[in-house]
């Protein structure tokens, strides 16, 4: 059955007969012999090529059974949640069909580990956390990595950003996320994405005791023309990264989402294939990279889309629901 999600860019039947030929065409080349199948890469280009638009059309014209991917990750803001910060209504289902498949469902969020444990009560103890945008691992409730800062940058980075009008930094760690103004603005935000938070007369005397992976720093102007132009030059060794339009992230510069990814890989003799992603904004780049199965969402940043491999419905269409369902052929109307 093909599985076509119901976004406004819906294909003509001119389009869908013409993708259906090549693609049909290109596939019975590419499933002659074990041979082809370890050739996969060299054509995956022009695989690509046809399927970017419509991610539906990947279970399709491949066999079912020839699918292993083992992971399914998921940006939080912008690409799992809708604009309205809810989950997918269909998410713990489709979970739990992973689950019977052997695929982990994970999180990659620059938010922090505790608020996105919490968020997931029926399935959090197997499930995989990249939490602050890579700089934190957890499977389940068990640390897998962390990428501590040195405590040299993060006085130079608070020290800066204190000095910022309209921004406010959060120090992240293991234990808790630290900041200093009691801003009804900023907190009301501060605890939509931190469970564990602490309002402190001075962030750098609380995180004595604790290992801080990152430092955020939350704009009530803009994040991009305020506190990331005004403190991309003075991070040190630190390597600043606009995560939303509100949101500046501080972290090493070899924490990502796909430095994570790159670890798992390492750690676990993983590669590409055995990823699926989802995200829509730039903290989101390096994770694509390191996955075959990349799809950003509609509403996603367009450099996003760009390093993509595929493409789903918007973060309020049930875009992610939307291409795992086609992936792993799923009744999405079922559900």
């Amino acid at each position: 059955m093909i599985f076509s999600p119901k976004c406004n860019n819906s294909i003509t039947l001119t389009s869908f007969v013409h993708v259906h030929y090549i693609l049909v065409s290109c596939t019975k080349q590419w499933s002659k012999t074990q041979q082809q199948e370890e050739k996969f890469p060299e054509r995956k280009s022009q695989y690509i090529k046809y399927c970017k638009k419509y991610p539906w059309m990947i279970k399709y014209v491949w066999e079912k059974g020839e699918y292993d991917m083992k992971y399914v990750i998921c940006d939080m803001d912008g690409t799992l949640l809708d604009s309205k910060k809810r989950l997918p209504s269909k998410l713990n289902k489709v979970i739990d069909e992973l689950k019977k498949r052997d695929v982990i469902f994970g999180i990659a969020s620059g938010r922090q580990y505790f608020n996105l444990y919490e968020q997931f009560p029926d399935h959090r103890d197997d499930m995989l956390f990249i939490a602050e945008n890579g700089g934190i691992v957890y499977q389940g409730n068990s640390p897998v990595f962390a990428d501590a800062l040195p405590m040299e940058d993060i006085q130079r980075v608070i020290i800066k950003a204190r000095q910022i009008k309209d921004s406010y930094p959060i120090a992240c760690g293991m234990k808790s996320a630290y900041l200093e103004t009691e801003d009804a603005q900023f907190l009301k935000n501060a605890h939509m994405y931190y469970a564990h938070l602490e309002i402190v007369d001075d962030i750098l005397t609380a995180i004595q005791n604790d290992q801080i992976a990152k430092i955020t720093l939350y704009d009530k102007r803009n994040a991009q023309t305020n506190s990331y132009a005004a403190i991309k030059a003075d991070t040190g060794s630190l390597r600043p990264v606009v995560s939303g339009e509100d949101w500046v992230d501080i972290s090493n510069p070899t924490t990502s989402k796909g430095n994570a990814i790159a670890m798992l890989k390492t750690k676990y003799h993983l590669d590409s294939d055995d990823f699926v992603a989802f995200g829509d904004f730039m903290n989101d780049y390096e994770m694509m990279k390191e996955c075959t199965y990349s799809y950003a969402m509609a509403n996603a940043h367009p450099d996003l889309k760009a390093v993509c491999n595929y493409e789903t419905c918007s973060n309020d269409e049930d875009g992610v629901i939307k291409a795992i369902c086609a992936l792993y052929d799923l009744d999405y109307e079922a559900l």
